[in-house]
């Protein structure tokens, strides 16, 4: 995934659910490969912490932004009570 300067908005919004943060929505015209369901597990190799922690690191990027997620139960990488929206 790419992001071209610290203003760039992603269109995301993370939800957590027990330990597991995961992409709650993405809104249309957000640059980004994630999908709804997408659970968050390192972002830029930091382990992610919840949903806040999440909207803070990936607004912290600018460039290139490795994110591993699991899509439906299998690990891939990638060029309900709290939430961050990115």
């Amino acid at each position: 995934m790419y992001k071209e300067a610290p203003t760039t908005v992603l269109g995301l919004t993370f939800q957590q659910a027990g330990s597991q943060t995961y992409v709650s929505a993405c809104q249309h015209g957000g640059n980004t490969p994630l999908a709804v369901g997408d659970v968050i597990h390192v972002i830029n190799g930091s382990a992610v912490g919840g949903p806040d922690h999440a909207g803070g690191l990936l607004r912290a990027a600018v460039g290139e932004i490795r994110v591993l997620i699991s899509r439906q139960g299998s690990p891939t990488t990638s060029t309900r009570d709290t939430h961050a929206d990115l």
